[in-house]
């Protein structure tokens, strides 16, 4: 990883990570006498970001990645990693388990600005907002930390946080447990969100400035 950081820095002046829009987990023992396994080695697939690289590959949910470029995954943070230090543009293999069976998937890795983009859409589309960065006279105003949440620019009202009673102005700090620091973690967070079920978001509302949760069924 260091060599490569290196080799970046020097090409670049800056390290890009690698993307391929997989929310991945690793297995706990539970999981895997669910899936059958006697090992908890492997990373399994909790979601694919639409149109993202790993989506247009062919991934599902339930995927289990257990081989990278022909070396064994052992958990999830390892593949992180390995997607993280691979090169933009290139190629990768990776085998999967899917209903009992091993399959190969080739996928191009993409890069930070191609996840940015894809996580934007995602929390616009499955959120119904828009939003951006929290300033520092806002951060001030609410006795925010600093690079902390995002503010609410746009809502749907039709969509499922306008239903709830979000207003522009408002600022999300929080999606269930998960804090949010920026648009790219919102996106992430929206993209990993359970379809249909109850989620939970910490808001701050722009009107009183008090903070307080609201609770929107998510498509």
């Amino acid at each position: 990883m260091a060599i490569n950081i290196s080799k970046q820095l020097i090409a670049n002046g800056k390290v890009v990570r690698g993307y391929i829009g997989l929310s991945l987990q690793s297995l706990t023992p539970e999981l895997a006498e669910g899936f059958g396994l006697t090992s908890t080695k492997g990373a399994l697939v909790a979601d694919v970001i639409k149109d993202s690289p790993a989506y247009n590959a062919g991934f599902k949910k339930g995927d289990l990645i257990v081989d990278y470029e022909g070396k064994e995954v052992p958990d999830a943070s390892s593949l992180r990693n390995s997607v993280g230090i691979a090169s933009v543009g290139q190629t990768v293999t990776m085998t999967v388990m899917r209903d009992g069976k091993k399959l190969q998937i080739q996928v191009k890795i993409g890069s930070e600005q191609e996840q940015e983009k894809l996580l934007s859409s995602s929390a616009q589309e499955r959120l119904g907002i828009v939003v951006q960065p929290v300033t520092p006279e806002q951060a001030k105003k609410y006795g925010i930390e600093a690079g902390q949440g995002v503010e609410v620019v746009k809502v749907n009202l039709k969509g499922p946080l306008g239903k709830a009673g979000l207003e522009p102005g408002d600022i999300i700090l929080q999606i269930n447990t998960q804090t949010i620091a920026n648009q790219e973690e919102l996106g992430a967070a929206a993209a990993a969100l359970q379809p249909n079920k109850k989620a939970a978001f910490l808001v701050v509302d722009h009107r009183t400035g008090d903070a307080g949760y609201i609770q929107a069924v998510i498509p």
